[in-house]
């Protein structure tokens, strides 16, 4: 954010009344303190913050997909809040991850699915988990992305495919800390309870239905199932959107 000081013109130059003196840019990443207040730090971290956006990363895992574009609302310490687009979205149970990438890898074919993966664990005894797979995305100045008949009709008239589920979702602001590991679920849950620190620490407030990562987690896969390299995963929570000001 910037913050600006003002005095008022008095030889009246500006529509406003008022004259900028001064101005001060915070950083989310660095300035944001805890409750959410900003605050001036050393120019050293700054400056290693600079540096380390500019880093290499490696060897990078194959992506499986094209990802979806958002936009970045901010960029904290340790996580970011994204705001995608409306999407029309194929979901399907699974039990493996494997066996869900295979399976809507088939039911897609043809129809060039998105990326991220995205799979929510409901109840982990259970084996209740869902995986997300992307199809359309509405561009910019559209309210709603295409709904993707032919794969709504294909769930349909196929009884191998009964158990997915085309349906449109609205757009959302998400939050979300990056993982290198492999998605297992010890490293997925201590990226959602990091994650829900870091935003309780910077005063940002999480939905009631996402207030507690117990029962249920969301997260995202960027690679391929079985890819070489360093993986992209995030866990993300979902934010309402009314409870900020962006």
């Amino acid at each position: 954010i910037s913050v600006y000081r003002v005095q008022a013109d008095n030889n009246n130059n500006s529509p406003q009344g008022v004259q900028i003196v001064g101005q001060t840019d915070y950083w989310d990443s660095i300035n944001l303190q805890e409750g959410g207040d900003y605050a001036p730090v050393d120019k050293g971290l700054a400056i290693q913050d600079f540096l380390n956006q500019l880093k290499p990363g490696g060897f990078q895992a194959t992506p499986a997909a094209p990802e979806i574009p958002y936009q970045l609302l901010r960029r904290g310490n340790g996580y970011e809040i994204r705001r995608y687009p409306s999407t029309c979205v194929v979901t399907m149970p699974y039990g493996r991850r494997d066996e869900g990438f295979g399976s809507l890898g088939a039911f897609t074919q043809g129809m060039n699915p998105l990326g991220p993966a995205i799979m929510e664990v409901r109840d982990q005894q259970a084996g209740d988990k869902v995986m997300t797979w992307p199809l359309t995305f509405a561009a910019p100045g559209e309210s709603s992305a295409r709904f993707v008949t032919e794969a709504s009709q294909k769930s349909k008239d196929f009884a191998q495919w009964s158990e997915c589920e085309v349906v449109s979702r609205p757009e959302q602001v998400i939050a979300v800390r990056e993982f290198a590991d492999a998605s297992m679920e010890p490293v997925v849950r201590r990226a959602d309870r990091e994650l829900r620190q870091a935003l309780i620490r910077d005063g940002i407030r999480v939905n009631s239905s996402s207030s507690s990562s117990t029962d249920s987690v969301l997260f995202a896969q960027y690679d391929a199932i079985f890819s070489m390299g360093k993986r992209r995963g995030e866990a993300w929570i979902v934010l309402d959107e009314d409870m900020h000001c962006w």
